[in-house]
Parts: C-alpha cells; structure tokens; sequence
C-alpha cells in the first residue's frame, strides 16, 4: 500500500492513535467506562444506543425523531434501554468528549446538501427546530 491510499475498513487508525494517546497521557491502566458494557453485549447495542443519543439531540429529542418518521412505541424502547445501560436519560447525559451541536449539523447538512427540504432551511435560518411533514 502507497503513501496516502486508504483502503475500506483500515483507514489510518486516527480513532485509535487518539484513544491510545489519551489513555498514554493520562496514565490508563484500568478499563474505560464503555468497556464493561461493550463486553457485556454486543457491540452494535452500544454503537446502536450512541446514535441514538446523537440523532436524539440533533433532532431534538422525542418530537424530532417523530417528524422524522420515527414510532413513539420506538422512541420509548430506545430511551428505556439507554438509560439501562447508561444510567441516564438521554437529554441528561454526557459522552465525555463528545459534542453534539444540532446548528453545526444543520449548517454543515445546508451547505453540503442543496437538495435538503425547504423547511430544514428555514428552520435553520429561524432558529427553530425543523418541521418535517408526516408521511
């Protein structure tokens, strides 16, 4: 492999070279939070659970998840088991190190999207959350 090219599932660690870089500066030896859940169950539980906790404060919680075609019966079984494995709701917890800014996504999704919905972009231009129609 060159110097530059990437290849589908490798990448070049960056996620990796940051966590080891962090855990190095803070002189880690015992296991992160996340670890004992991750252990515990399946991977993709917990990856499902933290995109919901992203897309639940992008969207702006239950409503938004709503407008956007997601069923109310959904939203709770997701809410309850996060707050199963997380011990909290998701509007009162923090991933350390993450920061979730729905007007970054909204500003970012505009300029790279020309073709998002009408109302998107008049919400992001009014400050108020999007109203996207029901199916």
């Amino acid at each position: 492999m060159g110097t530059g090219e990437l290849t589908v599932g490798e990448g070049i660690g960056r996620a990796r070279m940051r966590l080891r870089g962090a855990m190095a500066s803070l002189a880690l030896t015992m296991a992160i939070p996340i670890e004992q859940p991750t252990r515990a169950a399946a991977l993709n539980r917990v990856t499902d659970l933290m995109g919901f906790y992203v897309a639940w404060h992008v969207f702006g919680g239950s409503e938004g998840l709503q407008r956007l075609g997601m069923q109310r019966s959904m939203i709770y079984r997701k809410v309850h088991q996060f707050e199963d494995w997380f011990g909290q709701h998701p509007d009162a917890y923090d991933f350390p190190g993450v920061e979730v800014s729905p007007e970054k996504y909204l500003q970012q999704a505009l300029s790279d999207n020309p073709k998002l919905p009408y109302v998107l972009a008049g919400a992001a231009a009014h400050g108020e959350p999007a109203k996207l129609p029901r199916k």
